[in-house]
């Protein structure tokens, strides 16, 4: 009777979950869509990238100078700039550490004196 009772279940349960999985399945329909949606987006994706050469066309023109020595200058400034944020990143990290090593010393010294005051029957 247990075991009957088991297989139903099991069977239920299986026959359950298919007709969940088949209910999930994608209709063609919507395959439709998802390719027009696709290339609604590359044509907008296009159209962007023909912006954007629009832009450094007009640029170009515009400077009087070419894109590399442009370019060159901002690169420099960021360099030192750069240089500058990792020169304080490490002097903060030095103090950290100098700050760190002062307490463990203050800490060492101070159990040292409490095993002192131990040793001399001191409280």
């Amino acid at each position: 009777m247990n075991r009957v009772l088991k297989l139903t279940i099991l069977g239920g349960l299986s026959a359950a979950a298919t007709l969940g999985i088949a209910g999930q399945m994608p209709s063609n329909s919507q395959g439709d869509g998802s390719v027009q949606d696709a290339i609604r987006f590359e044509k907008a994706k296009d159209a962007a990238d023909a912006r954007q050469a629009a832009i450094e066309a007009g640029r170009a023109q515009q400077g009087g100078t070419t894109g590399r020595e442009s370019s060159q200058q901002p690169k420099v400034e960021s360099g030192v700039q750069e240089a500058i944020r990792f020169e304080r990143a490490k002097d903060a990290a030095d103090a950290r550490q100098a700050r760190i090593e002062s307490q463990r010393a203050a800490a060492s010294n101070n159990a040292v004196g409490n095993a002192d005051r131990r040793a001399n029957g001191q409280k």
